[in-house]
């Protein structure tokens, strides 16, 4: 009687762990294995190409990079040995629109991930590797692969503050074209020297009170930010109305523009810093700024030239 007493216990141990067995993020390309109690590719779903499957690289502020999981697996590669070219960043299971995915985000940043910099008149590419291997069994009939990517971004870019002066702060997003990458940067506005204070949609503005003007960018930490031109106009389309340099070719314009603004920093770091006085269009209480940016490689050149005829 007491072995027939161990023997249901140890049946009902094991029907409880195949009923609780949670596979509630298994994505639509996995089936559930109750036994291990974990999600596994349905490799029926795929057809077999002999070769790793084409990656996705998204560039934005970050770089991501993605292959489907259970294709590597229909095509016998190794889906938990996915890395790049250092070695210690490695994919990770991720659930992409339904779809398992090996996965990694890291920043645009010089030697993060082994990644490479080409820089050139008009662009800067950040270029790395991911290594896929065949999976371990008696017999390989697959070549462990290398797929070599990049992210590609202009050099020059615009921004806007896209709002009166009264509002928080505007941002803008650069599309190179073809689509292979995309980058913030971020013009806003603050009423204190320490740059902590943003104006607000509340925040009373008169003329002639000192306000300070950022240019910055979240990321490309290897590069530096040097804003070229800033100018007001009295509407958001930067092509109506009147236009007043503030800054021009990185110096201090000529006109009516000329003493109202003055660079703190410029073209040092990811952050260019401007004082600026307030001023109005005597058609309009509302002011938008406009700016022009160039990245570099390191340190912007310093100083301008300007000849007068």
């Amino acid at each position: 009687m007491k072995c027939q007493l161990l023997f249901l216990l140890a049946l009902f141990g094991i029907s409880s762990r195949s009923v609780s067995a949670d596979c509630s993020n298994c994505a639509s390309d996995q089936n559930c294995d109750a036994t291990a109690n974990s999600c596994i590719c349905n490799k029926t779903m795929y057809s077999t190409i002999g070769k790793p499957p084409t990656p996705v690289i998204q560039c934005s502020n970050t770089m991501i990079l993605s292959m489907p999981k259970c294709q590597l697996e229909r095509d016998r590669y190794n889906s938990t040995s996915l890395h790049l070219m250092d070695s210690a960043c490695h994919l990770h299971d991720e659930t992409v629109d339904n779809l398992a995915q090996m996965v990694y985000n890291w920043t645009l940043k010089n030697g993060e991930c082994g990644n490479s910099i080409i820089v050139n008149s008009t662009h800067v590419t950040y270029a790395n590797q991911l290594f896929v291997y065949a999976q371990n069994s008696i017999i390989t009939s697959r070549n462990n692969a290398t797929v070599n990517f990049s992210c590609t971004y202009p050099l020059n870019m615009s921004t806007s503050l896209n709002f009166p002066l009264k509002t928080v702060f505007g941002s803008a997003e650069i599309s190179i074209p073809g689509g292979e990458g995309k980058l913030s940067i971020i013009m806003s506005v603050y009423t204190d020297a320490a740059f902590s204070q943003h104006v607000t949609a509340d925040t009373q503005l008169t003329v002639d009170q000192p306000v300070y003007v950022s240019v910055w960018m979240p990321s490309l930490q290897s590069f530096s930010v040097k804003v070229t031109n800033i100018y007001a106009t009295e509407t958001s389309d930067s092509s109506v109305g009147t236009k007043v340099y503030l800054l021009q070719n990185g110096c201090k314009p000529d006109g009516v523009g000329a003493d109202i603004m003055s660079t703190l920093q410029n073209g040092n770091n990811t952050e260019s810093r401007f004082l600026m006085k307030v001023f109005k269009f005597t058609t309009t209480s509302s002011v938008y700024l406009f700016a022009d940016v160039t990245i570099c490689d390191g340190t912007c050149i310093p100083g301008f030239m300007r000849i007068n005829l």
